[in-house]
């Protein structure tokens, strides 16, 4: 049977992206690229699965679904081969969150953060941050259309977002699960400024972006707009599995 992936419309998707969001550590083997075939899907989709409660679990068939029609939007951080972390996208025509695993609207004027989630061994490290931080750069880059990007989270990782430009909004109205949600929001008409403003608080770590007819060298800040260094990914999972849990 072939795979519910393959097809030129995914890879033409992908090639039509004019850098594929290449940003490589020079100094290791690690780097965020787009998610680009079955097996890393299924291995975000794995990822997603241990990072977050039962109750909050989505079929691999719906994974494929979302993929489908935004594979633009799925940005992994990969140590070697191995995706240890990944972040997933979507458009909106609604100003504020209004359910989980919605369809990719191109059309929409807000950009919804749906996933954000680290392999466990891999916290503490900044992935977060810097998945979220490349993830704003493309939309700002690439989404003309975009003014905002929204995203839902439980109570206690309000700070991690806050920390790099979101605010919070309020109680969600989405039901996923058995706790609360809230909503967060990054205004992309201040938010280059307000990166700019702090630029010389934050930890600047090389990295390299481009695409496969070459490289070049840019900085990747690692701070967050208080001077921080890194953002800790605090647990909050509701079976006990240390997560950062965001809505899938």
């Amino acid at each position: 049977m072939p795979s519910a992936l393959e097809g030129g419309d995914i890879e033409d998707a992908l090639s039509s992206q004019s850098n594929r969001l290449l940003k490589r550590n020079t100094q290791s083997e690690e780097v965020i690229r787009l998610i680009c075939n079955e097996e890393e899907l299924k291995s975000a989709w794995t990822l997603l699965n241990k990072c977050f409660p039962e109750d909050e679990a989505v079929s691999l068939e719906k994974y494929e679904e979302c993929y489908r029609a935004a594979p633009h939007l799925w940005f992994g951080y990969f140590d070697g081969e191995k995706l240890r972390g990944f972040l997933r996208g979507g458009g909106q025509k609604d100003d504020h969150y209004t359910s989980v695993g919605s369809p990719h609207d191109p059309d929409g004027e807000t950009m919804c953060l749906h996933v954000l989630c680290v392999e466990e061994q891999y916290r503490r490290r900044g992935i977060g941050q810097k998945l979220m931080k490349a993830f704003i750069d493309y939309v700002e880059a690439k989404e003309a259309n975009i003014k905002q990007i929204i995203l839902i989270c439980h109570a206690e990782l309000i700070p991690v977002y806050t920390r790099v430009g979101f605010t919070l909004e309020g109680r969600a109205e989405v039901k996923f699960g058995k706790r609360s949600w809230y909503e967060c929001c990054l205004n992309l008409t201040t938010y280059g400024s307000m990166t700019t403003d702090n630029a010389s608080e934050s930890a600047s770590v090389p990295i390299t972006t481009g695409n496969a007819n070459g490289l070049k060298s840019v900085p990747m800040t690692t701070g967050s707009t208080n001077g921080s260094k890194s953002v800790p990914m605090t647990t909050g999972s509701t079976n006990g599995s240390k997560s950062v849990p965001m809505t899938t």
